[in-house]
């Protein structure tokens, strides 16, 4: 509760119709209600929730599945000029909203960088920015490829995750 004596409230989302999902946020439900959190299950079609709510950044938290090839830059989720908005169309994927300069920093030079030693330093460097800021967090997955196994953290495959949007938590 803050200092007004209101509860905590959050509304989670992800595809409708997807059992274990929809079977995740009730379980998510009933642990965060015994924190005091109260969270309210509003779960919209695909095309509605990918086309629309995450593009435009209408949500609190948004729980679904990622998929990346290994070895792959996580530009699309992570950078901040990935986040969508009017001015880009609401073309980008980074719906948290994530921005952090020097994660940005980090994933222009893994694009370009050859030299292995270095490309593995700039995944570790990548894996400890997102330990510890946490613009996504994993629920269930499995990891792959030079990133996971050099233990930067980073986990690259299907990932199933939950987005906390940073603009609602302010408001």
């Amino acid at each position: 509760r803050n200092g007004g004596g209101q509860a905590l409230s959050l509304e989670l989302m992800t595809t409708a119709g997807n059992r274990t999902r929809e079977l995740v946020e009730q379980v998510l439900q009933s642990q965060w209600r015994k924190l005091g959190i109260d969270i309210h299950i509003k779960n919209e079609p695909a095309r509605v929730l990918f086309g629309e709510t995450l593009p435009h950044r209408r949500f609190d938290m948004a729980m679904y599945a990622w998929i990346s090839a290994p070895e792959s830059v996580p530009r699309s989720i992570l950078h901040s000029r990935e986040i969508p908005d009017a001015a880009n169309g609401f073309a980008g994927q980074n719906a948290a909203g994530f921005k952090n300069p020097e994660m940005d920093r980090l994933i222009d030079a893994l694009e370009v960088e050859l030299d292995r030693v270095v490309h593995v330093a700039e995944l570790h460097g990548l894996g400890h920015l997102v330990g510890v800021h946490r613009p996504l967090v994993e629920q269930a997955g499995y990891g792959y490829g030079e990133g996971r196994q050099a233990g930067c953290g980073f986990i690259h495959g299907e990932i199933l995750r939950a987005e906390y949007n940073a603009r609602s938590s302010a408001a």
